[in-house]
């Protein structure tokens, strides 16, 4: 079990590559999901996300997770119950189970 917790942000609308490469730049452990696909305009390949909006990051005792909703491409943290409720740790066990069955990009 590693010494971090993990949560789950929320991004601003097409911006989870953007959100996960400023998180990777602050500290952060990063898993962002996504797959090749291509753009039936011109047939150019793009990266699309697994989860449309949301990035995984990993907050060590260093780092706090308030400043993870500063950075820049976030909206705010996964909360359960509202505003002013604590973000939601994801289990290490799916943060594993994503990594073994996901592509993923570790920040960039």
């Amino acid at each position: 079990m590693s010494a971090q917790t993990w949560y789950v942000a929320m991004t601003k609308p097409a911006m989870e590559h953007v959100a996960a490469a400023r998180f990777h730049d602050k500290g952060y452990a990063v898993l962002y999901l996504h797959y090749r696909d291509y753009r039936k305009r011109d047939m150019m390949p793009v990266n699309r996300p697994y989860f449309p909006r949301y990035v995984f990051f990993g907050a060590g005792p260093d780092l706090g997770i308030y400043a993870a909703r500063k950075t820049f491409g976030v909206a705010d943290l996964v909360r359960y119950g509202g505003p002013g409720t604590l973000p939601v740790p994801v289990p290490e066990a799916v943060i594993d189970e994503l990594r073994t069955n996901g592509v993923y990009i570790n920040g960039s």
